[in-house]
């Protein structure tokens, strides 16, 4: 892709995440998007078939730059997990405000559900790298959307947490039984 060509596309997807803070998706134009970019209207439709497909790159864009950090750490690397969750919160941290809207506004619910999904398949190769077979899809399923939510909670919360000290207490309260022990008292869910 051409210099010129990318700059549009930054600029469009500016623009539309600008105009995604204030309207409904719906509501939405190709002028309005053009109009803010500061492009015309011809250049958005030589880079997106209409804002359907607009805010599906847009998605597909910032999801797979999220899940660079992923494959930045071997995946039969033991120390796995803790090592993708300091390096997401250390990403999501210097990219607070676009994560925010893309994690917790409406309009991009989407996002939300493929992140799990590729936080899921993420997690499962990297099971399966290290021959954990004990580790069913539902585990890996409710850690995936644990984490997901921690992420929601941090960035709605305005990051109450160093990244380093949300990945530490979110790593110790999933992997250490200790600290799990400490807010479900013993024998508490055998009453079930």
């Amino acid at each position: 892709m051409d210099r010129r060509k990318k700059k549009s596309r930054a600029a469009i997807f500016s623009a539309f995440l600008d105009l995604l803070k204030n309207k409904d998706f719906e509501k939405i134009t190709i002028n309005n998007i053009a109009e803010v970019a500061d492009v015309s209207r011809g250049t958005v439709y030589l880079n997106f078939e209409d804002k359907y497909d607009l805010l599906d790159q847009l998605i597909e864009y910032y999801l797979k730059k999220l899940f660079l950090i992923c494959k930045e750490v071997p995946v039969d690397d033991k120390a796995y997990f803790p090592k993708i969750i300091k390096k997401m919160f250390e990403y999501l941290d210097k990219n607070s405000d676009l994560y925010k809207s893309l994690f917790t506004e409406e309009n991009f619910s989407k996002f939300r559900v493929l992140f799990e999904e590729n936080l899921f398949q993420a997690f499962k190769t990297q099971a399966e790298a290290n021959r954990r077979t004990a580790i069913s899809d539902m585990s890996i399923h409710f850690l995936t959307t644990g984490i997901t939510g921690t992420i929601v909670f941090w960035l709605k919360e305005n990051k109450p947490n160093t990244p380093n000290g949300y990945a530490t207490l979110l790593n110790n309260f999933l992997i250490d039984k200790k600290l799990l022990d400490s807010y479900i008292p013993n024998n508490s869910l055998s009453n079930f």
